[in-house]
């Protein structure tokens, strides 16, 4: 990324990450299972393989992604997350076009990835799109508060 870049993620990051993240994230990870914004980093931290951080320069975490095993033997698949905070809007078109690249990276040792993501979150609802996820269905009672959730998969 020109003004920013993907490394390998640290414990810090989940740390400064939690503190900022969007909104939207905050309300998908506790709809979900009533993970604060640490909980919930720190879990796909330990889970990934590998986990990875977004960077806007010089040294700011603006995001976080990985691909968590769910499945050993054939097919093999990864539930692939990411979570981040408004200041990844300041490299929004690198990180777009880098996108798939990465995406690529983090599932290249699976035969599917798929995860859930609120409904009422739009934004990344459209960038799965374009990334390729299929929509598969919506679950209209997902999570402690029985709130409508997407399934999502790519092949």
């Amino acid at each position: 990324m020109a003004n920013g870049f993907v490394r390998y993620a640290s414990p810090a990051d989940c740390e400064a990450i939690a503190k900022n993240m969007r909104p939207e994230d905050v309300a998908e990870v506790w709809a979900s299972n009533r993970h604060s914004p640490l909980e919930a980093l720190t879990v796909g931290y330990l889970q990934s393989n590998p986990p990875m951080t977004i960077m806007k320069n010089p040294d700011i975490p603006v995001g976080m992604f990985g691909s968590v095993p769910m499945s050993f033997g054939q097919p093999s698949s990864a539930g692939i997350w990411m979570l981040g905070t408004n200041e990844i809007w300041d490299v929004r078109f690198q990180f777009l076009r880098e996108s798939r690249h990465w995406l690529n990276e983090v599932s290249k040792e699976y035969d599917l990835v798929y995860n859930v993501i609120d409904k009422r979150n739009e934004l990344h609802i459209r960038w799965l799109k374009w990334l390729g996820f299929h929509l598969v269905r919506e679950i209209p009672d997902f999570g402690p508060d029985e709130i409508p959730f997407i399934e999502f998969v790519r092949i």
